[in-house]
């Protein structure tokens, strides 16, 4: 049951990735001179990715790279027949856009464009980085939402808020609706969830533990109840 609500939790985590404009980052597109590159679903790009992030020693069954990690510059100059086609289909894009062939872009020009091809995958890949590491962290926070909630009975089939029929990612969803709800009626805009948690609160800040006993004391007493619980904890 609790890997159901895991499960759960990841999907809901998901979904808000997907939709968040911020953290898609692997719908990620850089502007460069005239021309996008967008590579996240070439498969050799995303083996380039990975040893970028780990390195050669990090278990990754792909020979022909001696490179450390993040070391962009070496990785890239070992890419050989892929960073000839990601320049290729670059000077490709500029040519089109142009009504003209790769021929007849002038030389330097066409130097320009390489140089820029690299220098966009090299900003994608740090930031999908920067970007992956928000995503990791935005699960990790959800699934201790998750726990947070199954330790103050949010996620109990046998409750009359969460019928036996109601799929366990609509429950989920519905009591991270009610914590947003929370944050409204309180006026708050911060969440203080593990850390921190016996210092004194800011005036834009809430507890999990508050909200959650204000979302179980809706559920179960009613809205009155909730909002004399709100009254009582100092969040009114």
């Amino acid at each position: 049951m609790e890997g159901d609500f895991r499960t759960g939790a990841e999907n809901l985590s998901n979904h808000i990735i997907s939709n968040s404009r911020v953290l898609s980052a692997g719908k990620l597109a850089i502007d460069s001179i005239d021309m996008k590159i967008n590579n996240w679903r070439d498969d050799e790009i995303e083996k380039a990715y990975q040893i970028y992030i780990n390195g050669v020693e990090s278990r990754i069954p792909w020979w022909g790279y001696n490179v450390d990690a993040g070391d962009f510059k070496s990785l890239y100059a070992q890419m050989s027949g892929l960073a000839h086609k990601i320049q290729s289909d670059a000077l490709r894009r500029f040519a089109e856009r142009r009504n003209m062939t790769v021929d007849e872009i002038p030389h330097e020009r066409a130097e320009e464009i390489r140089n820029q091809a690299a220098n966009d995958l090299e900003e994608q890949f740090k930031l999908r980085r920067e970007q992956d590491a928000e995503i990791e962290k935005l699960r990790q926070r959800n699934e201790y939402v998750v726990d947070r909630m199954m330790d103050w009975d949010l996620l109990n089939r046998h409750r009359d808020f969460f019928p036996d029929d109601m799929p366990i990612e609509v429950q989920v969803n519905r009591v991270f609706g009610q914590i947003e709800r929370v944050m409204q009626d309180t006026g708050r805009s911060r969440v203080i969830y593990d850390e921190g948690y016996f210092l004194d609160l800011e005036e834009d800040e809430i507890r999990l533990e508050q909200i959650l006993d204000a979302i179980r004391t809706n559920y179960q007493e009613g809205h009155e109840a909730y909002m004399e619980r709100l009254i009582e904890t100092g969040t009114d």
